[in-house]
């Protein structure tokens, strides 16, 4: 799963988080429910999850479309700790970093 990131400061020394999460692997549902359940367990807590919604794979030519959705969550952590959680979160749910995306 890609995690993409945005962070804005709330009082009381939490924040908010919007994430981006998508996938094109065939258990990209599957990715979604381990994802958010980690997001969870390290960051904090899940305010709200989008509708999934359909994307082509662009720069992966005959790659499958990506599934996405977008969570708000509020953390106590930094901008850093949360950059870290997701890349660790992406380890775990087996994303392969070697593709390199043609434009």
């Amino acid at each position: 799963a890609n995690l993409h990131l945005a962070m804005a400061h709330t009082s009381h020394d939490w924040h908010n988080v919007f994430l981006n999460i998508g996938s094109n692997s065939a258990s990209a549902v599957v990715n979604f429910q381990r994802g958010l359940n980690l997001i969870e367990q390290r960051l904090g807590k899940i305010l709200c999850i989008s509708s999934v919604w359909e994307s082509p794979a662009i720069g992966l030519e005959g790659s499958p479309n990506f599934l996405n959705l977008s969570v708000h969550l509020q953390t106590k952590a930094s901008v850093l700790r949360v950059w870290e959680a997701t890349k660790i979160i992406e380890l775990k749910l087996g994303r392969k970093r070697a593709i390199r995306y043609r434009l």
